[in-house]
């Protein structure tokens, strides 16, 4: 499906379901919240400096610009009336995340082969936690944190991202990608399978198979 088809689809979709309101369960809201995000996200289109016009990365099957405003206006309210009526995400133990600072993971390796050579790429996770139960995560070489931090804050909630906090001092992560059961310990975020009975006084924890998100302390 071209760009300018899915955004019409998503247009119709979306103009059904605030015309539908109250009457449709509240995940069909965050689906469709989810996939409007992400079809104005990657439709692919930047500023002409010169002229201050919109000039279309690839020359067939762009939408047009009002497409684009039309899903933005129309995802908007959308977005506003499911945060304010809708999304219930309750929990007691907001105070053990910091909602204010990134954490970010462990380094973490990719490997790509080239020609029967593995080339090492490594790779660090940075999320971002919101109290209605959402997160944002992006990942990035470690020498762009700052550039990663900074896109990562800039990005709209990602509706198909949800933590839970089933218990105090567990936590539950879950994305298209990403995926952890942990527990929070001060600031730090660490995978339940983790024992610590295992280790002694002294020793340490250097698990690149387990992720740990830690606080930041250079997201500004």
């Amino acid at each position: 499906m071209n760009k300018e088809l899915k955004l019409i689809e998503n247009i119709n979709n979306t103009t059904k379901i605030l015309k539908s309101i109250p009457n449709v369960d509240y995940d069909i809201y965050r689906e469709q919240l989810w996939t409007n995000t992400n079809t104005i996200k990657y439709t692919k289109y930047k500023n002409d400096s010169n002229n201050n016009t919109i000039n279309y990365i690839e020359a067939k099957n762009e939408p047009n610009d009002n497409s684009i405003t039309e899903l933005k206006s129309l995802n908007q309210k959308l977005e506003e009336w499911f945060l304010d009526n809708t999304w219930r995400f309750t929990v007691n133990e907001f105070n053990l995340l910091n909602f204010d600072k990134v954490y970010k993971s462990q380094l973490k390796f990719l490997i790509e082969w080239h020609a029967g050579f593995p080339i090492p790429h490594p790779l660090i996770y940075y999320i971002q936690f919101y109290k209605n139960g959402f997160f944002n995560i992006t990942s990035s070489h470690p020498k762009f944190e700052f550039e990663s931090i900074k896109r990562l804050k800039s990005q709209n909630i990602n509706f198909g991202n949800i933590f839970k906090i089933p218990a105090k001092g567990k936590i539950e992560l879950k994305s298209d990608f990403f995926n952890l059961d942990g527990r929070i310990i001060g600031e730090m975020i660490i995978d339940k399978n983790i024992n610590f009975t295992d280790y002694n006084d002294g020793d340490k924890i250097v698990d690149s198979k387990m992720l740990i998100l830690m606080n930041n302390e250079n997201d500004t």
